[in-house]
């Protein structure tokens, strides 16, 4: 947590001059330019939203198909993808169906506010 990650652009000149302050569900797009010293390979990561509960993604992809990340279980299920391709990760990762919504990673108010911004 912590980490610079600009997942939420900028909608509007004044966000773009000033800073992000218009949260609400749906907010697009989003998206995550990763630079990860640890990997060795390229990695695409896709986020999709899903309407499934935490407890049905574990059973579609239980482990080793879907794992989850420290701080973030609450939150996706990451499912690798196995191809043919040298050189290259591709992964999911599933949002869980949030039933308190909106939450503020719906919203995109986490990523901005805890996430960091590039400017």
């Amino acid at each position: 947590m912590g980490e610079e990650w600009p997942f939420v652009l900028p909608s509007t000149s004044d966000e773009l001059l000033g800073d992000i302050r218009d949260f609400v569900v749906g907010r697009e797009p989003r998206f995550e330019l990763v630079y990860d010293q640890e990997l060795t390979q390229t990695e695409w990561q896709f986020a999709l939203w899903t309407d499934l509960p935490r407890t049905e993604l574990e059973l579609l992809f239980p482990e080793p198909e879907g794992i989850t990340f420290p701080a973030l279980e609450e939150i996706f299920r990451v499912v690798p993808v196995l191809h043919p391709w040298p050189g290259l990760s591709i992964r999911f990762d599933l949002c869980y169906r949030i039933d308190d919504s909106p939450s503020d990673w719906e919203t995109g108010e986490w990523l901005v506010a805890e996430g960091g911004r590039i400017r």
